[in-house]
């Protein structure tokens, strides 16, 4: 498929991404993956023809060693699939704005799973400075979420949860054991009630991701300061101020739950930090 010569570049705006960058990207990839991804690239940065030659030197630039004829017949598949298309008898291929549309669906997914890769790092610390900065990071999202609530959520999904916490409280006052996760589980079910799903994402990855140690860390200062009633009651304290629908009380008591936390986080000792203890038998486990 060949047109006019006169028609060879393609009207359409790039944004540029950084070469270090989309290095990054395709060291994310599988080797074809990482060679589709190039080869658009190249094809939408130049915005003339490009032929196997330019391609395979774009290809060599990024540690991917292919020769020229390779490079040819990757252009012709590419024309195949209608993200590029002749330029002119042996000119090249110009991108097309299904070409196009492809590269950029791809760098931005890519830039979520760069970014998702970089909160999950960031909650993978086991010092206390990190985890503080965590709660802080989750102080943010969940005070929102808990407003959002107030606004989003049905009296039965609120009272169903509030059920819950009327029961864990009466067995953490009676001195019970908590199960691993009953606080995540909760903090994450008041989020869902904000029915806002990139909220409820983000703090999925911050909780589901985060060091085992880095929870440690934290269940040492709950325990240290016999905490664990005091949160429980929080709970029930900010699941009521939904019910009663105000919203800047929950937001409120949200973000002082945090600031406890943070607090609590902050009294440990480098010592504690450093290999937290095994829970005894009878002590709360509980995650936040």
């Amino acid at each position: 498929m060949t047109t006019d010569p006169g028609q060879d570049e393609p009207d359409f705006e790039v944004e540029i991404v950084p070469d270090e960058t989309l290095r990054y990207y395709l060291s994310m990839l599988s080797e074809r993956e990482a060679m589709e991804l190039a080869a658009l690239d190249a094809l939408a940065r130049e915005q003339r023809p490009v032929g196997s030659a330019r391609l395979a030197k774009t290809w060599a630039s990024y540690g991917i060693v292919r020769g020229q004829a390779t490079a040819g017949r990757f252009l012709d598949h590419l024309e195949t699939q209608g993200y590029s298309r002749g330029a002119g008898v042996k000119v090249g291929r110009i991108i097309t704005r299904a070409g196009l549309d492809r590269r950029n669906a791809q760098i931005r997914f890519l830039n979520r799973r760069r970014l998702s890769r970089e909160i999950i790092r960031a909650a993978d610390a086991s010092v206390v400075t990190e985890l503080i900065d965590l709660l802080h990071a989750r102080r943010g999202l969940e005070t929102e979420a808990a407003r959002l609530a107030v606004e989003r959520a049905g009296d039965e999904e609120i009272q169903g949860l509030l059920d819950a916490a009327h029961e864990h409280l009466r067995h953490v006052e009676d001195g019970g054991p908590v199960a691993e996760g009953t606080s995540h589980g909760f903090h994450l079910s008041i989020v869902e009630l904000s029915h806002n799903e990139v909220i409820l994402s983000t703090l999925r990855l911050l909780i589901e991701g985060v060091d085992p140690k880095l929870q440690a860390t934290l269940q040492v200062a709950t325990e240290r300061m016999k905490a664990t009633v005091t949160q429980a009651r929080e709970h029930l304290e900010i699941l009521h101020a939904m019910l009663d629908r105000d919203a800047e009380r929950a937001a409120a008591l949200v973000h002082h739950h945090f600031t406890e936390l943070i607090a609590l986080s902050a009294s440990l000792t480098s010592d504690e930090t450093a290999d937290p203890p095994a829970a005894p038998p009878r002590a709360s486990n509980e995650r936040i």
